[in-house]
């Protein structure tokens, strides 16, 4: 079995370098942000760790008791861990909060969390009561009061008292973010994406607004919308979106939340608007935009992440091979120097780089705050982050705190790539 999932997991890495060298992407941090969200929909992607040995309710999991940790974002102190095949949740400082009963289980965020229970999602709150049942056969993390769910093959969205909100019609649907939702129909060959709002509305072009696709007609209350589709898009961030025309060939722009095009599609690739700037891709050289679309940092990085809150956005010198990380400030002066393998965005005050073969975490000015000692690392949230000891296969995940101290111990699972 081993084997064969070694072989799976290599051969879905060569599928996914072949289709990203293929079409492009909406750059570095949307592209995450997508990938995350489809790793959310509740099948295998969630990341399981199989466990052996259960803890007790109220005590912490110590060293040898074998368990699993899953990703994503949350707001709560709570955090899922698999022990014996079931899944229950642990406070920050490792004692078992909720009991593992559950065949799945995501992460909390308004406050509930969707858990899966005889093959059926649900959503839990965070004293572990189901509040509501599970009949879903997928569900997403609550945001902006509704989650996605899925149901006989379509996406739709219940709100928090599990009510059908907008029922289910998608091929595929995101979160709600700045109050809208990007939807997909269509196969795999003709997908269209748009966006909704929290009525299920279309989003509409303002009259005379000038668009680059024909849309198409929708009925609603015995009158004909018409709604914009695109032949791929982001999430909306700070009031825009980005969207692609033109086919696998086309090229991106953005789009305010009124539906109107206010940055005209003509960049290779971009990443979303943070901190007032986005991420484009012009001639295979990234830089960065204004919200007017006026450039502010020429397009020269092999690679570009977003701007976080400390003003600073990650960028890769030199090529696919060899290149270097570093960071940047809003004026693209250097703060911290390429130097880094690979890196991720700064969160909470921190970031995570890889030099040579580990991941650490270092803070503004370059300084590690917690030393490079991980075979992989993922971004902190809420001040608990996922890293994995040990090789790529056979390792084991854990959470830390701030203080780069392990909150769950020897956590073990068959390799599966992280979120």
């Amino acid at each position: 079995m081993t084997k064969r999932r070694d072989f799976l997991f290599l051969a879905g890495i060569v599928l996914v370098i072949f289709w990203s060298s293929a079409h492009t992407t909406w750059g570095q941090n949307a592209a995450g942000d997508m990938q995350e969200q489809q790793g959310s929909e509740m099948t295998d992607q969630t990341q399981p760790m199989n466990g052996e040995t259960a803890g007790r309710e109220g005590e912490a999991l110590q060293n040898g008791e074998q368990g699993n940790v899953s990703g994503g974002k949350t707001t709560s102190n709570l955090l899922p861990v698999e022990v014996n095949d079931r899944w229950g949740y642990i406070s920050k400082e490792g004692r078992m909060v909720i009991p593992a009963q559950y065949e799945d289980a995501e992460r909390f965020s308004e406050g509930m969390a969707p858990v899966r229970s005889d093959d059926r999602w649900g959503f839990i709150n965070e004293q572990g009561k189901m509040v509501i049942s599970p009949r879903f056969d997928q569900a997403g993390r609550f945001n902006d009061g509704l989650a996605r769910v899925k149901v006989d093959g379509k996406w739709g969205y219940v709100d928090q008292q599990g009510q059908l909100a907008i029922r289910p019609q998608y091929d595929w649907a995101g979160d709600f973010k700045d109050g809208n939702a990007r939807v997909k129909t269509g196969g795999i060959f003709s997908a269209k994406w748009t966006f909704i709002d929290k009525q299920g509305n279309y989003l509409q072009a303002t009259p005379g607004e000038q668009q680059r696709d024909t849309g198409a007609a929708e009925e609603r209350g015995g009158r004909t919308a018409r709604r914009t589709n695109y032949d791929e898009a982001g999430d909306f961030s700070e009031g825009m979106a980005p969207v692609k025309v033109g086919g696998i060939t086309g090229k991106w722009g953005f789009i305010d939340k009124q539906g109107n095009l206010v940055i005209n599609p003509r960049y290779e690739s971009v990443g979303e608007f943070s901190n007032g700037l986005a991420a484009v891709e012009v001639d295979g050289r990234w830089g960065y935009i204004d919200k007017k679309g006026s450039s502010v940092i020429k397009p020269q990085f092999g690679q570009a992440g977003k701007f976080s809150d400390e003003g600073l956005a990650r960028v890769k010198t030199g090529g696919w091979i060899g290149g270097r990380f570093g960071y940047i400030d809003k004026q693209g002066a250097y703060v911290v120097s390429p130097q880094f393998n690979d890196a991720g965005d700064f969160t909470q005050g921190l970031a995570r780089v890889k030099v040579d073969d580990d991941w650490g975490y270092i803070d503004k000015a370059g300084k590690f705050v917690i030393d490079p000692e991980f075979s992989d690392a993922t971004d902190f949230v809420n001040g608990v982050a996922r890293v994995r000891t040990g090789g790529v296969f056979g390792g084991k995940w854990h959470y830390i705190n701030r203080e780069g101290e392990i909150i769950t111990l020897n956590r073990e699972q068959e390799p599966r790539p992280a979120e």
